[in-house]
């Protein structure tokens, strides 16, 4: 089951700048839309306390938010792939290359050595000694 929720509770902490003096703004009291002057309870000077909820704001909050459908793709690769890309590169080949090579030689239940084999051998780059 899925959880709803049942309140948001939100508190911001605000500082004067005349006293120093910290307050808080719960909920209904957080501005909303635009800037909101309040005093503060210390010293009684006017402040200014900027909306951090404008429409621009949410929409970028809950644009760049994870969803179901932006969540990036786990890529749930072979560990015969990995390994043997991994052996690739160790003989001096790139990432990609590595990767190109592992992809074209690769169909299921291959085993690392073959698959191994059989990338290096379908290297275009390597040409067969005749001499």
């Amino acid at each position: 089951m899925k959880a709803k929720i049942a309140r948001i509770q939100i508190d911001i902490d605000y500082k004067c700048p005349n006293c120093y003096l910290h307050f808080r703004l719960s909920n209904s009291k957080i501005p909303k839309g635009k800037d909101t002057t309040y005093s503060c309870p210390d010293c009684s000077e006017l402040l200014v306390v900027p909306t951090i909820f404008s429409k621009t704001n949410q929409a970028s909050i809950f644009k760049n938010s994870p969803t179901k459908n932006n969540l990036p793709i786990k890529n749930n690769s072979d560990p015969i792939k990995e390994r043997a890309k991994a052996a690739i590169k160790s003989q001096g080949y790139t990432a990609s290359e590595a990767t190109r090579l592992i992809n074209n030689s690769y169909y299921q239940g291959v085993s690392i050595t073959d698959l191994i084999k059989d990338a290096i051998k379908n290297d275009k780059r390597i040409t067969p000694n005749t001499a």
